[in-house]
């Protein structure tokens, strides 16, 4: 199972395919991904395969990516507000 790590104003949580839109509205501007080392998104069927790549990553033990919800806005329509993770893991318990 996925771990969810809580604090008192976060929520860090598996991204799914219904962050797509959200991932893709941060990853498609440019000024986002000035120092970020990578081309901007162009649409959600990217994005979406890079959630799936997410997934496996950590299905088999390779790394693990957390969306971050702020508390305060849940119910929002676009509730993901970042992205955290650590790749090379060697095991995931």
């Amino acid at each position: 199972m996925f771990p969810i790590l809580e604090t008192e104003r976060l929520i860090l949580r598996e991204l799914i395919e219904d962050d797509a839109q959200g991932v893709l509205n941060c990853f498609s501007n440019e000024d986002v991904l000035r120092y970020y080392g990578q081309n901007p998104l162009t649409n959600i069927e990217q994005v979406k395969n890079i959630i799936r790549n997410f997934f496996n990553n950590y299905k088999e033990k390779r790394g693990i990516k957390w969306g971050i919800e702020i508390k305060e806005k849940k119910g929002l329509l676009e509730l993901l507000d970042f992205m955290i993770g650590l790749l090379n893991i060697r095991e995931l318990k």
